[in-house]
């Protein structure tokens, strides 16, 4: 059995909110490629997704977003430290949605993925 090392991070969304999400994107700050995107999360489930960050200099901000069914953009820092060299996985864990839109979530850095969640 060979083991290949993780090189990009990768984001586990956890939806433990009481509805479906759509269109879920992932970017760094002053990202050059299309925006990683989940298109569907439903209620209690967990979907996975990786971004490039090689090749970007300094440290970047990590961010989520999404927009509202009135098409309003909602977007949310989940790490203000990225580096080209970060490689390890983060959960953003929704809890819930309020009546505005907004996702209410945590965050876990160097989360590992062989617990269970």
């Amino acid at each position: 059995m060979y083991v290949i090392p993780q090189v990009l991070p990768t984001i586990f969304v956890v939806n433990k909110s009481d509805q479906d999400l759509e269109d879920i994107f992932i970017t760094i700050e002053d990202y050059r490629a299309k925006d990683p995107k989940i298109k569907k999360i439903k209620c209690g489930d967990t979907k996975t997704i990786s971004i490039y960050n090689r090749g970007y200099a300094g440290t970047k901000a990590l961010y989520l977003y999404h927009y509202d069914k009135n098409n309003v953009k909602h977007q949310y820092i989940i790490y203000d430290q990225m580096t080209a060299g970060y490689c390890n996985n983060i959960r953003v864990l929704i809890t819930s949605v309020d009546k505005t839109g907004s996702l209410h979530f945590s965050v876990t850095l160097d989360y590992d993925n062989t617990r269970t969640h």
